[in-house]
């Protein structure tokens, strides 16, 4: 073979590689991407459970130890009342 068929097809065989490359990584960068939404919205999701489970701990740790903090939770979820007092419930509000 004479050095110009075996320059040509050199370059042939490079520009063939460089497509397949091409074609082979944009699916796989377009991937990437979408794993790495899927990894932040997950991330967003424990961290707003995170939140929610601190807040709770702190309101069970509250009832365990506040009376007052259960006295409130008794009025103003179940509309308790105290012997002697009138409870008044206005339409609408919580």
């Amino acid at each position: 073979m004479s050095k110009k068929i075996l320059l040509w097809f050199f370059y042939a065989l490079l520009l063939f590689l460089l497509v397949a490359a091409a074609i082979l990584l944009v699916p796989m960068r377009k991937q990437l991407a979408d794993d790495s939404r899927e990894l932040n919205r997950q991330r967003q999701i424990e961290e707003n459970r995170r939140i929610e489970a601190n807040k709770l701990e702190s309101e069970v740790n509250a009832l365990q130890n506040d009376p007052d903090a259960v006295e409130k939770i008794a009025r103003e979820k179940y509309g308790m009342a105290k012997d002697g007092e009138t409870v008044l419930m206005v339409p609408g509000k919580k």
